[in-house]
């Protein structure tokens, strides 16, 4: 009666409040909303132990309580994730209530709710049943966490978790545990604009707290906890670069170095590329390239040598895998829809596998996208989050316990993971009886997977390539544009450097053609500023007043730096005895004269054409063009005007008697 009364003295006060508020004129302010969530759990827990769970619980009545109600385990990863949202949890198993207000305040914040569990062999009074299943050492069990109002019944916030339990007294509660690879990308799409500056995107990400310092950071937690780092070659150039002038953003890069130095290191193009877009389009050898040069900046930059014989690349064709094989790589991991379907069964694929394509043969294995998602778009906090994604793995690992078995978790390109995400699953992960954390080696050394007695064998998925971000004309002149610079700039010039990097970054899958087209003219403007500071006189006129003679021709270095450039001459008119051709290093800020000896094959005017090229002759920086005025007469050229000369005269005094021999006879009549 009691109960009654006071529901109904509150449902009166509750129509009234509205009333009496208008009659004021003023709203009350809005009460704080209620949290209700999961702050930190142990990722497995030993039956008949005391597990703590550390709960968000703010702005809550005290009236209500929390409800832990656990569940029939789970037997496979689809009845597993039928359970993610709440339904199908299954059978109950047993549960436990306690009012909000006799929760203890936990050190760390919210309150502790401590799940008093039961040893399946020795059932006490006042714990929890929870019963392993007929022959297994663990299991996974949904556990729903509601907050109540005890006396309406009503559910006020709830979310479901996990619990990993393994049987008490055992040291190895399965038979193998399952390997755990969990590559760990630390990537953008290209960081630094033509200009050399890096983005804002880049910028926000590398100083603290931003997207990549969170996950370098996070790494200093794994240092005993194997991972495999994928970092992006691009990304690890600039950030040592903006770390240089910007020293808030070192501290991440110095974790990478540091972890770099214990673990896996995934080898990368320079940039994410599409190998099959580029092989269509006859770039393969740019792809090459951008290998070979990923892999030496990782070294560079990390101070460490990256896995060459592994990578994730993606998307994959035959062509492509044949240009990966000549780079060594012979063991490739990707997402599952590169592949054709392998053999079906009820369990999770979990084993390498063989790849055979056009001539080539790799071991293979996939990701798992929908473990992957457990991290990336999971709902709720960070730890509820995380002890999903523990919890799905473990119930991958008890599918087949006593088989040798491995999974790949991976992130998209952009991976966000939050500090809290990655400290809970690295807590779980270290010391786990059902999980091995895994560097890619130790996953390929699991067994490969078979089908009627044999290696699984798959092919790869049929694809259309896509359009390369850049035309290969354009391409082509850049690459040659830029060799031609750095023949003609010093060595280590940051000219060049910045060429290189966005001759690179053109072929970035991530590029619009529009970035990649801006990339390349960063190439060209760089030429076009090289030889804008060359000063050569376009016009001039030479006397030549012997037959061999020497030509100056006069240079001016305007730039900061020295510069070495072919100087050609050519004339029609001209011999160039000691050769047409002179390589010269140009002094900065200096005025410099080369001399070239020539011989003149004839008298006259006639033009000198002068060419300043790129060192290696490919690219022209500037031209001029000269006059010559060639006043020497050759011996031959002198004996025939004098024999022309005796001709015409003789031939005059000729005519001369002629005409006064008939002039005569006239006369004298």
């Amino acid at each position: 009666m009691r109960r009654a009364a006071s529901a109904a003295c509150i449902a009166l006060f509750a129509l009234l409040l509205p009333l009496s508020s208008g009659a004021g004129g003023a709203q009350p302010p809005a009460a704080p909303a209620i949290q209700f969530g999961l702050l930190q759990q142990p990722g497995w827990s030993t039956l008949g132990s005391d597990v703590p769970i550390r709960l968000l619980l703010s702005n809550a009545p005290p009236g209500l309580e929390v409800r832990a109600t656990i569940h029939q385990h789970v037997g496979s990863r689809i009845a597993f994730e039928r359970t993610l949202t709440g339904g199908r949890l299954g059978t109950v198993l047993d549960s436990a209530q306690v009012p909000v207000g006799l929760l203890p305040q936990a050190p760390a914040g919210g309150r502790v709710f401590t799940m008093h569990l039961a040893d399946p062999d020795n059932q006490l009074p006042g714990r929890l049943s929870v019963p392993l299943p007929e022959g297994q050492g663990a299991a996974v069990y949904p556990v729903e966490f509601e907050l109540r109002d005890p006396d309406s019944g009503n559910r006020v916030a709830s979310f479901v978790t996990y619990l990993a339990g393994v049987a008490p007294h055992t040291p190895q509660p399965i038979g193998s545990r399952l390997a755990v690879a969990w590559i760990w990308r630390i990537a953008t799409p290209p960081a630094m604009r033509p200009s050399g500056a890096v983005t804002d995107t880049f910028s926000a990400a590398v100083s603290p707290g931003g997207r990549l310092d969170t996950i370098a950071r996070s790494l200093l937690s794994a240092r005993n906890v194997p991972v495999t780092l994928a970092p992006g070659p691009e990304t690890m150039q600039a950030w040592a670069t903006f770390a240089s002038a910007h020293r808030a953003a070192l501290p991440g890069l110095d974790a990478i170095r540091a972890t770099a130095r214990s673990h896996e290191v995934m080898t990368a193009p320079f940039v994410p590329i599409d190998g099959p877009s580029l092989e269509a389009a006859g770039l393969g050898d740019a792809s090459s390239h951008e290998l070979s040069q990923g892999n030496q900046v990782l070294d560079d930059v990390l101070d460490t040598q990256a896995d060459a014989h592994v990578t994730s690349a993606s998307p994959l064709d035959s062509a492509y895998l044949a240009r990966l094989s000549t780079a060594l790589v012979d063991h490739i991991v990707t997402d599952p829809s590169a592949f054709t379907a392998g053999s079906q069964d009820q369990f999770t694929p979990a084993r390498p596998f063989e790849l055979q394509t056009g001539g080539s043969s790799f071991t293979a294995g996939q990701t798992d996208p929908g473990l992957e998602a457990l991290l990336t778009s999971g709902t709720g906090t960070d730890a509820l989050r995380a002890e999903r994604f523990l919890s799905a793995l473990s119930v991958v690992a008890l599918e087949q316990p006593n088989l040798a078995r491995g999974v790949v978790v991976s992130g998209p390109l952009e991976w966000n993971p939050t500090a809290g995400v990655l400290s809970a699953v690295l807590t779980g992960l270290r010391g786990n009886p059902l999980l091995a954390p895994a560097s890619l080696d130790t996953f390929f050394d699991v067994p490969v997977a078979k089908s009627n007695g044999q290696p699984e064998t798959r092919d790869l998925a049929p694809i259309n390539p896509a359009a390369a971000p850049v035309r290969a004309n354009d391409y082509v002149s850049a690459r040659r544009q830029l060799d031609g610079l750095e023949s003609t700039l010093p060595a280590g010039s940051p000219i060049a450097a910045n060429g290189e990097r966005a001759l690179l970054s053109s072929l970035s899958s991530s590029n619009t053609r529009a970035q990649a087209d801006a990339q390349l003219a960063a190439i060209s403007a760089s030429v076009r500023a090289v030889a804008s500071g060359i000063h050569a006189p376009t016009t001039r006129t030479v006397t030549l007043t012997s037959k061999s003679a020497k030509i100056p021709v006069s240079l001016q270095n305007n730039t900061a730096v020295p510069l070495t450039v072919l100087v050609s001459i050519d004339s029609a008119k001209l011999q160039f005895p000691s050769g047409s051709e002179k390589v010269v290093r140009l002094p900065p800020g200096r005025n410099l004269t080369q001399q070239f000896t020539v011989k003149a094959r004839a008298s006259g005017t006639f033009p000198l054409h002068i060419s300043i090229a790129t060192a290696d002759g490919a690219v022209r920086l500037q031209q001029a063009r000269y006059t010559v005025r060639s006043t020497f007469v050759s011996g031959v050229g002198l004996f025939l005007t004098i024999g022309a000369a005796l001709f015409l005269a003789a031939w005059w005094i000729t005519h001369w008697r002629k005409s006064r021999r008939r002039a005569t006879p006239a006369l004298a009549t």
